[in-house]
């Protein structure tokens, strides 16, 4: 290769480099470590609801009110954080091993609450 050819190629490079996206600059925040732990909350907090609407005792009630449980599942995905934040505080204050009347008026909540959100 003569000179001019090696020096245009050079240049070519050069420019494609520097402004390819491997040039941009990463930019981070530091988090604090209360958005840190909201954060994990929420998430913890969908786990769980999503838990209990695999149980089969959960899938058999809303069947007998006629919502289909992948319905359910998508109502429950389409839900703010502070409705999945109050479904799990009304799951986690049922008791052990199945008051079935604490069962039975959280799965009524959870219906109503999938019904509200269809009208």
């Amino acid at each position: 290769m003569n000179r001019f050819t090696t020096k245009t190629i050079a240049w070519f490079l050069t420019f494609c480099f520097a402004t390819s996206p491997w040039s941009t600059y990463a930019h981070a925040d530091m988090i604090s470590t209360g958005e840190v732990v909201s954060h994990l909350g929420q998430l913890e907090a969908r786990a769980k609801v999503s838990a209990f609407l695999e149980r089969s005792e959960v899938q058999r009630e809303m069947v007998k009110f006629g919502v289909e449980t992948q319905e359910a599942k998508d109502r429950v995905a389409a839900m703010s954080d502070q409705e999945i934040q109050q479904m799990a505080s009304d799951i986690d204050t049922s008791p052990a091993g199945g008051d079935v009347i604490v069962i039975g008026l959280t799965t009524v909540l959870l219906i109503i609450i999938i019904y509200l959100l269809v009208r």
